[in-house]
């Protein structure tokens, strides 16, 4: 990855709130210092994915976030 890439990325990471951005798609539930949620892909009963408002990112558990 460049520089400029880098540089794009980390802009969006700061100024985007992640859990809006995922929030827009999967019901959340406040979990500490993350939101929690089920995925939207699975009819799971227990959360699959979570997003950290501290770091901003969103970190899944589905075996399509393990590729």
């Amino acid at each position: 990855m460049n520089a400029d890439f880098k540089a794009f990325v980390e802009e969006v990471r700061l100024k985007a709130d992640i859990v809006a951005v995922v929030g827009s798609n999967v019901d959340l539930k406040p979990a500490g210092g993350t939101f929690k949620g089920l995925s939207p892909f699975h009819g799971e009963s227990h959360p699959a994915g979570q997003a950290d408002v501290h770091l901003q990112r969103r970190r899944g558990s589905g075996a399509a976030s393990r590729s």
